[in-house]
């Protein structure tokens, strides 16, 4: 489904938000404009209907004054009585036109009032507009001057004003127009840079430019794919070099495995000895193939089980946990002549997977025996602190170097590879440790000390 880019989405929304405004405020200024026009017509009548009220001699007959006035600027000049009957009119009979003092604008001159008013004209049936004065003798209403204008004349003067404004509104609306294509533009610039810089982190490349500026929108958006971009990069070296690692690891055994079993197959004059060396070395490297092999397995299930969140757990007693894990680390300590001391309350209970959480005290406490000195202790703690339960081992070993200690948790990393396979490790222990703990929606830390020793912590999250 091909989808409609961003800019083409804002600027119809600009277009139509701007012309519904500028049709709002064309209809409300018309409006106002027409009554502005209206209010001034109607004064400029009221004014010239008195000038003319005034310049007549005192006792002139009403039915004389249309005669004497005529048509005042093309303004219809209608003479009513008092009693509303029209006395004379300039632009017809008066004779013949019906009685007025049903219309307003001559009741409210009868009133004192100057008065106006916008109606259709029921002897020319146009739509006119009326102003009415009161005529006065010795200080009394004795009937009522009316001037009349049809409104086409005012229309005829809004025209060009309206044209006016329809052109000033389509200017305003074409230099809108123009400001929003760059408005648009200015917002889709970074968003497509971001767009561009996702497609080249989905071909592993890095080091695309992400923009610097932009709103607080767009900046927040980067800031995260540079996040992203960051941890995409430390994922995809992790992954570089674990394939490389495995393929590194797998190769050594099973190159040592072929060597020494092709010496047993071709080699006639061998010893007894010597065969049975070589056999027993190649059995050996056969088990720590397997071991490899079986701590990927392991890593393997538990990401999953991370992936489906299908971890089962249950409240157990933590002494226990440490105690089954001692059990199985006990075989090696006793070769090391190494005391493994435990310090937890009884009571102490923990909601956890059993399994995998003695598989991680296992591996450290391994990790322990092999790098602690002959005759030395090794120290395994548990306690709760707040709202989380803390297992803690402690070795009297070599240490291990600062530098090292941000990367130990890595897969098949190792401080001295040499050491470490000649102790049968095969650097996937800790990373087991660290999966395990996640697994948990906790995580394991670790510190030490050259030649003191080291610490690992586990913090498992219970609920209080």
């Amino acid at each position: 489904m091909r989808r409609t880019k961003l800019i083409w989405q804002i600027i119809p929304l600009f277009a139509l938000i701007i012309f519904m405004c500028m049709a709002a405020f064309a209809w409300f200024s018309s409006r106002s404009i027409k009554s502005f026009y209206i209010a001034r017509f109607s004064e400029k009548m009221s004014d010239k209907l008195r000038i003319a009220v005034d310049l007549m001699p005192s006792g002139m007959a009403l039915s004389r004054i249309c005669s004497e006035l005529g048509e005042i600027e093309g303004m219809r000049i209608t003479a009513i009585l008092a009693d509303g009957k029209v006395a004379c009119d300039t632009s017809g009979e008066a004779g013949q036109m019906e009685n007025h003092s049903s219309r307003p604008e001559f009741a409210a001159a009868l009133r004192g009032e100057i008065s106006s008013g916008v109606r259709l004209s029921d002897t020319t049936g146009e739509e006119m507009l009326y102003t009415a004065v009161p005529v006065l003798n010795e200080k009394k209403e004795t009937g009522v001057l009316r001037g009349a204008v049809p409104l086409t004349l005012i229309k005829a003067s809004l025209t060009s004003l309206y044209y006016k404004i329809v052109m000033t509104g389509l200017a305003i609306l074409t230099v809108a127009l123009f400001i929003s294509i760059w408005f648009a533009r200015m917002i889709g610039r970074p968003v497509k840079q971001l767009e561009l810089a996702a497609e080249k982190f989905t071909e592993g490349n890095f080091n695309a430019h992400l923009p610097d500026s932009g709103s607080q929108e767009i900046s927040s958006l980067c800031e995260s794919m540079k996040k992203m971009r960051d941890r995409l990069e430390k994922l995809d070296r992790v992954r570089k070099d674990f394939v490389s690692n495995v393929s590194h690891e797998l190769r050594t055994p099973v190159t040592s495995i072929v060597g020494f079993l092709e010496m047993v197959i071709e080699g006639k004059d061998l010893s007894d000895d010597d065969r049975t060396n070589f056999l027993h070395t190649a059995y050996k490297q056969s088990e720590r193939l397997n071991s490899i092999i079986d701590d990927l397995l392991m890593l393997a299930r538990i990401e999953q089980e991370i992936e489906k969140s299908e971890i089962p757990m249950e409240e157990v007693s933590a002494k226990e946990l440490l105690a089954e894990a001692v059990e199985i680390a006990s075989i090696k300590a006793d070769q090391k002549g190494i005391k493994i001391d435990i310090f937890c309350q009884s009571e102490l209970k923990l909601r956890a997977n059993p399994l995998l959480i003695e598989h991680a005290i296992a591996n450290l406490l391994d990790n322990a025996i092999k790098y602690s000195n002959p005759d030395s202790s090794v120290y395994l703690n548990a306690h709760r602190e707040a709202n989380e339960v803390i297992i803690r081992v402690r070795d009297e070993g070599c240490g291990i170097p600062k530098e090292h200690l941000s990367r130990i948790f890595e897969r098949f990393y190792r401080i001295d590879k040499a050491r470490s396979r000649s102790l049968g490790g095969t650097g996937l222990g800790l990373s087991i440790v660290k999966n395990i703990a996640s697994a948990h929606r906790g995580y394991v830390t670790a510190s030490s000390q050259t030649g003191r020793g080291s610490i690992f912590t586990i913090h498992l999250p219970q609920k209080s």
